[in-house]
């Protein structure tokens, strides 16, 4: 390639922005940048034509004297490097040599457009002029007559209640928006003639008033929006992990953002029903996350029905925090508070006592070999492990039965004492038998002493007999509390037997 066209290609690059069309072998969609920043002066001729825009007409005027030195410097060279290009073969788009092509003679048409406008503005001034100025006296007085309104029958005046002052601002932030553009375009229409610049103290006032009270009221139909939301969520989504963690946040967000609204706005009767809507509300969640733990059972939603008179169908897919909220539930917080801590300590002890009876109906008697008899003893090491376990166990009904909150539970209890009692009593019975009849069977299995003592190896025998049947029918169920708790035989055989 020759080095006059590989410095070209060096230039090009340092100026090309990535033109280059998806899904194509690197063809550019437009020519370098400054033949691109021409070519687009070619299309303000039409959009001059278009407008009656005078100040829109002025700026564009000027962004043509101010391009004129420049592109006219510029043509030469870009005819010159798509002349190189064309000399070595390089494909070009046709497109792009047309542009090229016509640099010269779309510029001098703009140029020309240009000139006319200019001298249709001179001509036009004196009207525009004479008519703004009419246009900005009729304005004056529609801004004074607009601020006397927005004092008497804005949202500012005295009494009005929150909704309908919120109402009476979206209102006038629709009728200053209205005027505010005027406003500006009277201004520029004043700069562009070169006349004094009118001062609207009324719309400044206005415009900083309505974007205080702006603040206020977004914050305000945030709120009861939000708080409006809260209120229809269902009771079963309360209950999820979240939710209420949620709210808590959403509503601690809305406590800061009260804390910064500006001084002079804490007056407002829109600020003091917001900040009490949301401290009441926040105030109120700790009370129903309380209701919402899963612990409550029917019983206590009956206590809280006897409480306040009303019906709280919680079940229900049509029962809301609404639904809570509107039984005055927080109107007797004490009491349902001491109903609601009730529930939380009732089901742990509901959750002790289960796990003391899955225990120990799991639990099951170990037996071991004795001689060449079969398992007929029970393990010593297992069964005192059970004996320090039923008494851990009964103390801890113990305690349970000591509490104000295992009423709902208090026969259970009871009734796990008595077996558990009644197991340890037997259990240690057992054991004491066990040791003796051990003892005895060594004894009265040589055939020297059942001689000498035939009465009592003859009883013997007869024990040995019901400790047969005692550990046979243990072997065969094996579980503590089944085979032990209201057995008859051994209540009766084991007191016997020692």
């Amino acid at each position: 390639m020759p080095p006059e066209l590989i410095r070209f290609v060096g230039l090009w690059h340092m100026h090309q922005p990535d033109y280059r069309l998806p899904g194509t072998p690197g063809r550019a969609a437009m020519p370098w940048t400054r033949l691109h920043a021409a070519k687009d002066y070619v299309d303000i001729v039409e959009l001059l034509g278009s407008r009656d825009d005078v100040r829109m007409a002025v700026g564009y005027l000027a962004a043509i004297r101010d391009k004129e030195t420049m592109l006219d410097w510029e043509f030469g060279p870009v005819e010159e490097k798509y002349a190189l290009l064309n000399r070595y073969h390089v494909e070009v788009p046709k497109d792009e040599t047309d542009q090229v092509t016509d640099l010269n003679y779309s510029w001098k048409k703009i140029k020309k457009e240009a000139d006319t406008i200019t001298e249709n503005l001179r001509t036009m001034q004196p009207g525009f002029r004479k008519g703004l100025i009419r246009n900005v006296r009729m304005f004056v007085v529609d801004v004074v007559q607009f601020r006397n309104d927005f004092e008497g029958g804005g949202p500012g005046v005295p009494g009005l209640p929150p909704l309908e002052a919120n109402e009476r601002l979206r209102k006038f932030q629709r009728l200053f928006e209205e005027r505010e553009r005027k406003w500006e375009a009277y201004v520029a229409g004043e700069k562009l003639f070169g006349l004094p610049v009118t001062q609207y103290p009324e719309l400044e006032k206005t415009k900083a008033e309505l974007k205080l009270l702006d603040k206020l009221y977004s914050l305000y139909t945030t709120v009861l929006g939000t708080v409006t939301d809260f209120n229809e969520t269902p009771w079963s989504g309360i209950q999820e992990p979240d939710t209420i963690g949620g709210m808590v946040k959403k509503l601690e967000e809305f406590q800061l953002a009260c804390k910064k609204m500006p001084k002079e706005l804490r007056g407002w009767d829109a600020y003091i029903e917001l900040k009490k809507t949301v401290d009441d509300f926040l105030e109120s969640l700790p009370l129903i996350e309380l209701l919402a733990n899963p612990s409550l059972r029917p019983r206590h939603w009956a206590a809280l029905e006897e409480l306040t008179g009303q019906k709280l169908n919680v079940g229900s897919d049509t029962f809301k925090l609404s639904s809570l909220l509107d039984a005055g539930l927080l109107n007797h917080g004490d009491d349902v508070e001491e109903i609601a801590t009730s529930a939380v300590k009732e089901l742990a002890i509901e959750g002790k006592l289960q796990a003391i009876a899955d225990d120990w109906s799991a639990r099951t008697l170990t037996f071991g070999a004795f001689k060449s008899r079969g398992n007929l003893v029970l393990d010593g090491g297992a069964t005192a492990e059970m004996m320090e376990a039923l008494e851990e166990s009964q103390m801890a009904l113990g305690s349970m039965l000591a509490s104000r909150f295992v009423v709902p539970f208090q026969d259970v209890a009871n009734e796990w004492v008595e077996k558990l009692s009644s197991v340890a009593e037997i259990l240690e019975l057992w054991m004491n038998v066990q040791a003796m009849w051990q003892y005895l069977e060594a004894v009265f299995t040589s055939g020297d002493i059942s001689k000498q003592l035939p009465q009592e190896s003859k009883r013997f025998q007869g024990i040995d007999k019901n400790w047969v049947k005692i550990m046979s029918k243990g072997n065969e169920n094996p579980a503590v509390i089944s085979y032990i708790f209201g057995n008859d035989v051994l209540k009766q055989l084991l007191p016997h037997m020692v």
